[in-house]
């Protein structure tokens, strides 16, 4: 067969000329294209239209329906049709069917996420809280925490500085001690340290002159009952003195190694040991206006605090003061807990043990617990409770449950707890958190969750507190 070969396309005239081997008379072809709604035909010229393919066969499968983007964002009085793709609360939303006034999240709307932009949001709130942070660290003013007890960078480089100045003023004052210890070492006889003062070399010598010297040509001040000037006619008037303590005239008191010693009565001869009562007859009882004798408060007495004649020392004050808030006891319940029982039970992890220091001492129990109910229509209900004891619920009123407080939600609740309580002991004593939930199978209430607890970003765990403190 001759080859054939396309000459020319002359789409104005849809016209397609081929030649078939050498020039000559039928070596042109013309052959006339066309298309109607259903096939593509062609014919020869002057020659019948046939049909050359069919469209369907041409067509391939459907492809997937648009999208339409709607960048006014959702309001409550458009139209949104299927398909309508928006941005709200920082995510993209797909519109699963026809809708108005139906917003996106909301329980039984007819929109799905086609994208969650708010991780992306968060991790920029996360990354500017860091830089933040970091720059507080490196650039804190000095004595501004950046956390309790944490300071910046700037703060210790300005301490620093401080400590440099502080220790050349420390060894300024090193060597002016060093040189004031000389002096009190070594200054001269006769010269004084300061005024009416003098250094050790100066009473040595005074020493060795009173030793090769003799007591009687050293002068001396007169003072008090002395009279004499030198040392030994100072010796002889005391001696004399002495003398006199033997003979008491009249009732009086004299001390002798950690005893008192006198006489109740007037006379003469040795001195007795006397007892506190007798020593009380002769100086009275002390006040806040006269200085007289005391006797010590003991520890009950020091924190019945009704004493108006006895001192406090420190041991008792020390005591006393252990009663203040000090001593104080609490717990954190950072897990779960569950229960669908219809009467009282504990929590567990929320107990607390305290022992009164005093027995008329108070107790302050506070806490916030945070409480799952079932549901907005089935309480749980929560109170205190100590030992077997409850603490502060509502009063008697039928049938109707007794309790410090109740929680109705679908959600976490954060619940607070407050009583003041008088046990009326130092004997350790235990508060504790009890629960229950509306009665009927299968209703349960929770602490730290809520009944749903799915696991995602936007249901959480909580953490409960319980303290109790002595107060006086």
């Amino acid at each position: 067969m001759a080859s054939m070969t396309i000459e020319s396309l002359v789409p104005d005239a849809e016209v397609m000329v081929f030649h078939r081997g050498p020039p000559g008379p039928g070596a042109e072809l013309r052959l006339y294209p066309a298309i109607n709604p259903t096939h593509i035909q062609w014919r020869q010229e002057n020659g019948a239209w046939a049909d050359l393919v069919a469209l369907d066969d041409l067509m391939g499968p459907a492809g997937p329906v648009g999208i339409t983007w709607r960048s006014e964002g959702w309001d409550s009085i458009s139209e949104f049709s299927e398909r309508d793709v928006l941005l709200h609360d920082d995510i993209i939303w797909i519109a699963l069917s026809d809708n108005t006034n139906q917003e996106p999240g909301d329980s039984d709307s007819p929109w799905d996420i086609l994208l969650d932009g708010t991780s992306i949001a968060s991790d920029r709130e996360l990354a500017e809280a860091a830089r933040d942070k970091a720059q507080d660290w490196a650039e804190k003013a000095e004595d501004v925490t950046v956390e309790p007890g944490s300071y910046s960078a700037k703060h210790w480089a300005a301490k620093a500085e401080d400590e440099k100045d502080l220790a050349a003023t420390a060894k300024t004052g090193a060597e002016n001690a060093r040189d004031k210890a000389e002096k009190w070492a070594e200054e001269d006889e006769d010269i004084e340290v300061e005024p009416g003062s003098y250094s050790a070399k100066h009473w040595a010598e005074k020493a060795q002159d009173a030793a090769t010297g003799g007591a009687g040509s050293i002068s001396v001040t007169p003072a008090g009952n002395i009279a004499a000037t030198n040392v030994q006619a100072a010796l002889e008037e005391l001696d004399t003195e002495k003398a006199k303590v033997g003979a008491v005239a009249s009732s009086g008191l004299t001390m002798a190694t950690a005893r008192v010693l006198g006489r109740v009565t007037a006379g003469t001869g040795g001195l007795e040991e006397l007892t506190a009562a007798q020593i009380r007859t002769f100086v009275g009882n002390a006040s806040d206006t006269v200085a007289a004798l005391i006797e010590l408060a003991t520890q009950s007495e020091v924190n019945a605090g009704t004493d108006t004649g006895r001192a406090v020392v420190p041991a008792t004050l020390l005591g006393f003061t252990k009663a203040r808030p000090g001593n104080v006891a609490y717990t954190v319940k950072t897990d779960t807990f569950s229960t669908s029982s219809g009467s009282f039970v504990d929590v567990t992890g929320l107990s607390v043990s305290i022992t009164p220091l005093i027995s008329t001492s108070r107790i302050l129990v506070f806490g916030m617990v945070n409480v799952g109910p079932y549901g907005a229509n089935y309480p749980a209900f929560v109170k205190l409770v100590r030992d077997s004891t409850d603490l502060s619920v509502g009063g008697a009123a039928g049938s109707r449950s007794r309790t410090m407080a109740l929680a109705q939600s679908d959600r976490l609740v954060a619940v607070p707890l407050l009583d003041i309580d008088s046990p009326g002991t130092t004997s350790v004593i235990t508060y504790k958190v009890q629960m229950k939930t509306r009665t009927g199978g299968g209703i349960n209430a929770h602490i730290n969750r809520d009944t749903t607890d799915t696991d995602n970003v936007d249901f959480g765990r909580a953490a409960s507190v319980l303290i109790a403190m002595e107060i006086v």
